[in-house]
């Protein structure tokens, strides 16, 4: 794969329902277009494989004569039960692509949530314009800390970035009722610096297992999501943004931000205003 297969070295991203994308591409922007939430490849991926393979039929033939800036992903961020099937499965996906539109960028993601850590277990990759991505929210009790739509043990707020913090932080009883967040925040709290699980350390650790697959296969990679949710502290939400998006392009990663138009929104379409600090993250 030749960089010319990749996004612009620096590309912010705002995710959005899919409503078409001529006006985009013809104001000279890249778009990628994936599938989202088919949440029955997660759990039935066998069952599920002729219907996305279907939809990539019916997606590639509709879009086969746009131009290169479109790209196509060919599902977000596999997980669950399609954790060992995907390797299986993204072939003949990547095939039915490819009897339609020969040499259109196409984006891979790893396992697990698209996981860094999960890179190496990618098959074989041999087609010249594929790009594999991962995406990068760690540490999660940080960025995600609140989030209304997961589970309890994620709703400890005032998790601040980098740790340890000043002052201990007592984690809600559902956080100390798992193990692993349990742990967790015992780190968080007295770790020392250099390892605490809630400093630079952890972030430093995801681009190494990206630097890692990038030696061993010769294969560029792009972060195809990062962000913190709005909950967390505004200066701790500039830190880890920043420090991100630096050690992307330290590499030369092309990346993008993750805006979902509610609690990571990093601008506003209808006032056209910048979340300050994000904005300071990202652009300066």
């Amino acid at each position: 794969m030749t960089a010319a297969h990749l996004p612009a070295n620096t590309l912010l991203l705002f995710r959005k329902p899919f409503i078409g994308c001529g006006r985009e591409l013809f104001r000279g922007l890249s778009v990628v277009l994936d599938v989202h939430h088919f949440e029955e490849m997660l759990t039935a991926p066998a069952a599920s494989k002729p219907w996305l393979i279907s939809l990539w039929q019916q997606i590639a033939t509709r879009y086969r004569s746009r131009p290169a800036s479109l790209k196509f992903e060919l599902l977000n961020e596999p997980n669950s039960a399609l954790d060992l099937a995907w390797n299986s499965i993204y072939p003949d996906v990547l095939a039915a692509v490819r009897a339609i539109d020969p040499t259109r960028t196409v984006i891979l993601d790893s396992v697990s949530w698209a996981s860094a850590l999960k890179l190496s277990e990618l098959g074989v990759l041999t087609d010249p314009a594929l790009v594999v991505t991962f995406h990068m929210y760690e540490p999660i009790l940080f960025t995600h800390q609140g989030a209304s739509w997961l589970t309890p043990e994620f709703q400890t707020t005032r998790v601040l970035f980098p740790a340890p913090p000043c002052s201990m932080l007592a984690p809600v009883s559902g956080a100390e009722a798992v193990a692993w967040t349990n742990a967790w925040f015992r780190g968080y709290n007295a770790g020392p610096a250099a390892t605490n699980p809630g400093g630079p350390k952890t972030v430093e650790d995801i681009f190494a297992a990206a630097d890692a697959f990038v030696t061993r296969t010769g294969r560029a990679v792009y972060l195809g999501e990062f962000g913190v949710i709005d909950e967390a502290d505004a200066g701790s939400r500039e830190r880890w943004l920043r420090l991100v998006r630096q050690s992307a392009e330290a590499r030369g990663i092309p990346w993008a931000y993750w805006d979902d138009g509610g609690a990571f929104s990093a601008y506003s379409p209808s006032t056209g205003a910048w979340v300050p600090s994000i904005r300071s993250a990202l652009l300066d």
